[in-house]
């Protein structure tokens, strides 16, 4: 991944770590502490967006039980890629949507953080490389969350690899269920997590 440009938006995020329900683990002293620093040095100007910017291909899967499977369309998917290049694009960065699918699971639409049901969903339908963003959207995401991402590491193995990626409320799509947080802006503050 683009890290430096990257860590300013993971920065941003925190930023926004008001959000209500995030289930995103604080980060480590020493990430934290390269967070601060790269906030600084945007909020100073001392950061500048690169020539041709940053392009992060991105797979979107939308989890959901048979029950709530016609809840959510490709335009939601589409608005949603819309509201992060939008978000993003003021510090260079875009997202390009290599493929959407759509999965009927009753386990995996309610997977927990951690849980041995989360990984078999990520085991199953994760793609792309490290660098790649792979968003999940669950229609039944337990404990109240939004969303939750995991952090980098810089040696990733294969269980890192596999877990990579953000999981968000399904209702959180423009034009979702979830009153309040249906403009799409959970998936953007939860990518911030992701881009560290």
């Amino acid at each position: 991944m683009q890290f430096h440009l990257i860590t300013i938006l993971a920065s941003l995020s925190l930023a926004y770590a008001e959000l209500h329900r995030c289930g995103t683990a604080d980060p480590d002293d020493k990430t934290r502490t390269n967070l601060d620093k790269a906030y600084a040095n945007y909020k100073s100007g001392q950061v500048t967006r690169r020539d041709g910017g940053i392009v992060i291909d991105t797979y979107v899967n939308i989890v959901t039980t048979q029950a709530k499977s016609e809840l959510y369309t490709p335009k939601q998917v589409e608005d949603q890629m819309n509201a992060m290049n939008d978000a993003y694009a003021p510090m260079g960065v875009s997202f390009n949507t290599i493929s959407v699918n759509f999965t009927i699971n009753e386990q995996w639409a309610a997977a927990d953080m951690s849980s041995p049901e989360e990984f078999a969903m990520k085991s199953a339908l994760h793609q792309g490389s490290y660098a790649d963003l792979n968003l999940y959207f669950l229609s039944d995401m337990p404990s109240g969350l939004l969303g939750f991402c995991y952090f980098p590491v810089a040696d990733p193995t294969n269980a890192d690899r596999i877990n990579d990626g953000c999981m968000n409320l399904a209702g959180s799509l423009p034009g979702g269920s979830a009153e309040d947080y249906d403009m799409g802006m959970t998936a953007v503050h939860e990518t911030g997590h992701w881009c560290e």
